[in-house]
Formats: structure tokens, C-alpha cells, sequence
């Protein structure tokens, strides 16, 4: 089950995921499976923190934490960490952040994960980005790129391009009205290349640079397009929310992260531009 479970996640159906995950968590609790009872955790957490869910991802997250003494899986700590530091940031506690990063770091290290450690690289760029240091962690966020073309990682390569995007966008947000165009237009060229290569399977990944790109878009002046790239985006988010139960899919329409997704995406989509 743990596996059909892992495999509906990966392949985007995220309804039977979950279904199958809280399958797995009952029964690993019942026979006293630490080991089963931490990685199902973990992945159940993730996916949580995809949907929006923050406050019960981190509630599994810390659960799987308290676990692994008894598992002494130093691979299963660092992405356990790891998720918890992206909860943490997302939720404006970047000290706590920075504690899970370090953490995750050490716990990678040991386990010789080297893509995981360019995910941990990414989100501590991304802590970086938070802080004000928009400098410091692009330049963080393209060595991750190149290390993840160097291991044949699309994936890795489309995070780390999205967060060059966003701190090209962080400078344009300081520049002066009018010197911010050449920043926005390769923002969103970074944005172009970081959608190309996201996975077909990541549909809530691919949602969020495309929302993105639609804003810039509309910075650029380019409506018709900023608005035909929002109402595809709101039929995917449509679909993403079909395949989820009713307790989900209303924390994914409602919850702090897709709700404003989407309230940017009908803004756009009805968007016209002002006069003059």
C-alpha cells in the first residue's frame, strides 16, 4: 500500500495518495512500524504542505521527527527537515527556518543525498531571498542550477531557475519606476525556462511559475497573454482540486497559499489595461 500510495503521489493523484498514506500511518501505528510509521508520515506531510495544508503538514512533519530515534535514518531526517524548514519560512519564521536547514544539512551530509542537498541549498537560498538578500541568494540558487544540470536533475533545474525568477523579481521591486524593465523581462524569460521543465506530473509546481509569469506578464504590459495564461491556470487548479476529498480540496480552495492564486488568476484573466 505504502507504494501504490508513493506512486499516485508521483503521479499526481492526490486524493488516492492521501487515502492510501493515512492507510499505511493506521497500520504501521497498529504493529509498532517505526520505520514504515516515519517515511509515511513524511510523505503524507509533503503533500500537505503542497496543498496549502501548513498547520497539519507540520503536525505529521513533527510527528515523523519525533519517530526517527528509534529509526536512525539520517536520509529520512534531512527531507523531514527540510520540509519543515520550507513550512517554517513560508510562515514567516525564518530563525526556525534556518535551525531545520542546518539540521537537514547535517543529516544529508552523512547520507551522502546529493540532490537533497541542493534541494536543502535551494530553500536556504530561498531564506536568503526572505531576508532581503535577493543577491546572495541568486547566486546560491544558480550554483544549484548548475550542479542540477550537472546530474541530469529537470526538476532541480526548474526550482532553482524559479527562484532566480523571483529574485530577479525582488530587484525590480526595489528599482525606481521605469528602470525595473529590464529585471522583469528576464525574470520572465527565467520563468519560460523554469516551466519547460517542470515534470508533467508536478501540477502544483507548474500552477505557481505559471501564476507567476502571468503577473509578470501583466508588469510587461502583456495582458492578452497574462490572462489567457491565468484561465489555464485556473482550470488546472479546477483539476487539481477534482482529485482530492472533500476535507482537502476545501483547505486547497480556501487555504493561504491557492486562494490567492486563484484570486490573482480571475483578477487577470478579467484583466483590461488602464487608459493612457
Amino acid at each position: 500500500t505504502m507504494n501504490m500510495a508513493t506512486l499516485d503521489h508521483e503521479a499526481g493523484d492526490l486524493g488516492k495518495a492521501l487515502d492510501g498514506y493515512d492507510r499505511v500511518i493506521a497500520s504501521a501505528r497498529q504493529g509498532g512500524d517505526a520505520g514504515v510509521l516515519v517515511r509515511s508520515l513524511n510523505n503524507r506531510g509533503n503533500l500537505l504542505a503542497l496543498l496549502g495544508a501548513n498547520e497539519r503538514a507540520e503536525t505529521d512533519l513533527l510527528a515523523a521527527l519525533g519517530h526517527l530515534e528509534a529509526v536512525g535514518n539520517q536520509y529520512l531526517e534531512g527531507n523531514v527537515c527540510g520540509v519543515l524548514a520550507e513550512l517554517s519560512r513560508r510562515t514567516g519564521r525564518p530563525g526556525q527556518a534556518q535551525a531545520f536547514i542546518v539540521r537537514a544539512e547535517t543529516a544529508l551530509e552523512e547520507a551522502g543525498a546529493e540532490s537533497e542537498l541542493l534541494e536543502i541549498r535551494l530553500e536556504k537560498a530561498m531564506v536568503l531571498l526572505l531576508g532581503g538578500d535577493d543577491r546572495g541568494a541568486r547566486t546560491l540558487a544558480h550554483e544549484v542550477r548548475e550542479a542540477a544540470v550537472a546530474i541530469s536533475s529537470e526538476e532541480l533545474q526548474a526550482r532553482a531557475t524559479h527562484v532566480e525568477a523571483r529574485c530577479l523579481l525582488a530587484a525590480a521591486a526595489r528599482s525606481e519606476p521605469g528602470a525595473d524593465q529590464a529585471e522583469l523581462e528576464l525574470a520572465l524569460r527565467e520563468l519560460e525556462s523554469a516551466a519547460r521543465l517542470v515534470p508533467k506530473a508536478k501540477a502544483l509546481m507548474a500552477a505557481t511559475i505559471e501564476v507567476e509569469r502571468a503577473i509578470v506578464l501583466a508588469q510587461c504590459g502583456r495582458w492578452d497573454e497574462a490572462g489567457r495564461v491565468a484561465m489555464a491556470e485556473l482550470t488546472r487548479l479546477d483539476r487539481i482540486e477534482a482529485t482530492l476529498r472533500a476535507s482537502e480540496a476545501s483547505e486547497f480552495r480556501h487555504g493561504p497559499v491557492h486562494a490567492p492564486m486563484r484570486q490573482i488568476c480571475r483578477l487577470l484573466a478579467g484583466a483590461t489595461p488602464a487608459a493612457g
